[in-house]
């Protein structure tokens, strides 16, 4: 969180934004350069969602220029993801990664040895899952580089059997 200023001997805050567009909120987190927590609450847009993302910001004041992180998230993806209610949805992950949304998780409430059990149908269907080769280690350092022409050639091929 603090990074040393060696000009001047002492430590020295960074500035981190959090920006949330939810399906009725966008929120906001603000972590400011004297270590205080500001935050932010905006009606969502959701016919032009970068929008809401802007009144957050604009509304807490944030300095965009001075910020050393911006991250931003969506329920709003998500959601339209798991309940099938958006677009045409592709999958791109890392080779050998291909089928974990497929094998999915232990979802099981109640009775986990119920012969009845159905497994709910995996929000991406497997042919429309494309892999890219790339690697990342446990500490987050990219140990094999995306190559995004590959990459890119790969998704398109993916894109072409959906049509």
């Amino acid at each position: 969180m603090n990074r040393m200023n060696r000009r001047q001997g002492k430590q020295e805050q960074r500035m981190h934004v959090g920006v949330e567009i939810g399906g009725t909120f966008t929120d906001l987190v603000w972590l400011q350069e004297d270590g205080s927590v500001a935050t932010g609450k905006v009606p969502s847009t959701p016919g032009n969602i970068h929008k809401a993302v802007l009144d957050a910001v604009a509304s807490a004041g944030v300095p965009l220029a001075r910020l050393d992180q911006f991250s931003h998230g969506s329920t709003v993806a998500t959601n339209a993801l798991l309940t099938r209610r958006g677009s045409a949805t592709g999958l791109v992950t890392t080779r050998g990664f291909r089928d974990v949304v497929e094998i999915g998780t232990h979802d099981r409430v109640g009775n986990i040895y119920t012969a009845f059990y159905r497994k709910p149908k995996a929000p991406v269907a497997r042919r429309f899952v494309c892999e890219v080769d790339e690697r990342i280690d446990a500490q987050g350092a990219v140990t094999e580089a995306i190559d995004l022409e590959a990459a890119g050639s790969r998704c398109s091929r993916c894109s072409a059997a959906r049509a």
